[in-house]
């Protein structure tokens, strides 16, 4: 709201420069509400006019950001190669002293590994996230950076440790009134804490999710709903469970996000598996393995094509 007021503002006054700086951080703000075609239309904009006017002295910061926060919403839509070329050129365009913005591009570009479920990458990139945010004495994109790295490690190798880093990290944030893209981590925690059986923690997380869809942060949301539907399965309530996987489809089809569809379509089918469904599993399967394979996801194809073999 407040960007669209001073893009009115900008044009009255005839600052064409000042216009363009605010087109490009309403179309950050859409991202961040994902909403992707509003915002890809704003962001191509000014990615256009920034790219024609660099000089190329010193660092393009708001182009780089600008390319970074198009390469998110690449990635939740599964354009994962699109995606991964945004961030690169962004790293491009600053390359040289380390500034906050190579903490902002790292930690996208690790969320979109994660998308993409190759955990190594995004431990690396989420890594690299929280190192130059400590360095530069930013508390969101350190916290941020290293929930990802902690979130990366545990599907790497689910130790209680990973969670524990997790936990702490986003508990820096609340006391600071910070809750950008905040449902991520509760999402992240969500499903850790369903995985190792530990019911109230998911539930609590869930909440929290789903609290910040309400506020337009729905980045995290299916993940937390997709957990709650695992929850409710083992504890032999397929209705709810449905109900649950019910909201994580609403949530990816708000964001268009065709890798979230496809995790739904995986979670669905293992559900249905536990429930000696066969047939439904296999169908299901058979869709996910589609859907991941178009989309270079190698690690969630490789555990459908295990599930499948199982039946």
């Amino acid at each position: 709201q407040h960007s669209e007021q001073a893009l009115i503002a900008a044009r009255q006054a005839g600052d064409d420069r000042l216009a363009v700086q605010v087109r490009a951080t309403l179309g950050q703000a859409k991202a961040a509400a994902a909403q992707y075609g509003p915002a890809l239309t704003l962001l191509d904009e000014a990615i256009a006019i920034k790219r024609a006017h660099r000089s190329g002295a010193g660092q393009a910061v708001g182009l780089a950001y600008s390319l970074a926060t198009k390469g998110s919403v690449l990635g939740d839509r599964g354009q994962f190669t699109a995606a991964l070329a945004c961030f690169d050129e962004a790293l491009e365009v600053v390359q040289g002293a380390r500034h906050e913005v190579h903490a902002s591009i790292h930690g996208l570009r690790a969320a979109v590994l994660l998308w993409q479920g190759r955990w190594e990458a995004a431990r690396q990139s989420a890594t690299d996230a929280f190192r130059i945010g400590e360095q530069v004495r930013s508390l969101f994109t350190l916290s941020m950076g290293r929930a990802a790295a902690a979130y990366a490690r545990w599907m790497l190798d689910p130790q209680p440790k990973a969670l524990q880093d997790l936990q702490h990290s986003t508990d820096w944030l609340p006391p600071r009134g910070i809750t950008l893209f905040r449902s991520l981590n509760h999402g992240w925690l969500a499903d850790g804490f369903a995985s190792c059986g530990h019911h109230r923690e998911a539930r609590a997380h869930a909440a929290q999710a789903l609290r910040r869809w309400r506020e337009q942060d729905l980045i995290g949301g299916a993940m937390a709903c997709r957990a709650m539907a695992r929850v409710q399965a083992q504890e032999g309530d397929p209705a709810r469970a449905e109900r649950w996987l019910a909201r994580a489809r609403e949530i990816a089809a708000c964001r268009e996000s065709a890798h979230e569809q496809a995790v739904n379509t995986l979670c669905e089918a293992e559900i249905a598996l536990d429930q000696q469904l066969d047939a439904r599993a296999a169908a299901l399967l058979d869709a996910a393995l589609r859907e991941f394979a178009a989309m270079g996801m190698s690690w969630h194809q490789e555990r459908a094509s295990r599930l499948l073999q199982r039946l």
